[in-house]
């Protein structure tokens, strides 16, 4: 077992590392996965994506889990601290933890940081691109860039059609949270609708 720890925790270590130093070399890690459109309205009428609250679908989960379980385990077997099942089970706890700890915080500190420090005028104009489609009549999710910050917002397509993941689109709106968005093709052939 001290090699699957030792693995872990090297791959966690090194994750995060880079997440650290890269400064927004992480944009991807708390990307949906995968292209579910199941919403759901919530008691304040914001939609939610399910998927959105998925930690097991984050990067960042995996990644802090890695390294809680693998630094936690190999420190335990190194010592001996405790028996072979002990610490298998404080390794998985603690990367558990560790894991849904980070992730939560990360989705808390988005969320209050998009309320908090965007205004409308910021991102009404601004370019982004899809990163979950946006289909007919539910929305999807595109990162935009304000102020040097990257920023995920649940959106919906006001050409009525579907903008597909790497799409490029700009805002015409905001309304409740939720970016309001064209193609930017289709916008540069015709006028925006607001």
């Amino acid at each position: 077992m001290l090699g699957i720890y030792l693995t872990a925790a090297i791959i966690g270590v090194v994750l995060i590392l880079v997440s650290l130093l890269g400064g927004h070399g992480d944009h991807g890690s708390d990307s949906d996965a995968g292209h579910e459109t199941d919403h759901s309205e919530t008691a304040d009428g914001h939609h939610s994506s399910f998927v959105e609250w998925l930690p097991f679908l984050s990067l960042r989960f995996w990644t802090y889990f890695c390294g809680g379980f693998g630094l936690i385990g190999t420190l335990l077997t190194m010592l001996k601290m405790a028996g072979p099942t002990t610490t298998f089970n404080l390794s998985l706890g603690m990367g558990l933890g560790l894991g849904l700890l980070v992730w939560l915080t990360m989705k808390w500190a988005t969320r209050s940081e998009v309320g908090r420090s965007v205004a409308t005028d910021d991102l009404v104009g601004k370019t982004g691109r899809v990163l979950v489609a946006c289909r007919p009549g539910q929305m999807g999710k595109v990162r935009i860039e304000v102020r040097g910050d990257w920023i995920d917002l649940m959106a919906l397509d006001e050409g009525l059609g579907t903008l597909e993941i790497g799409e490029e689109v700009i805002v015409t709106r905001l309304e409740n949270s939720v970016a309001h968005v064209v193609g930017l093709h289709s916008a540069l052939e015709g006028p925006l609708t607001t």
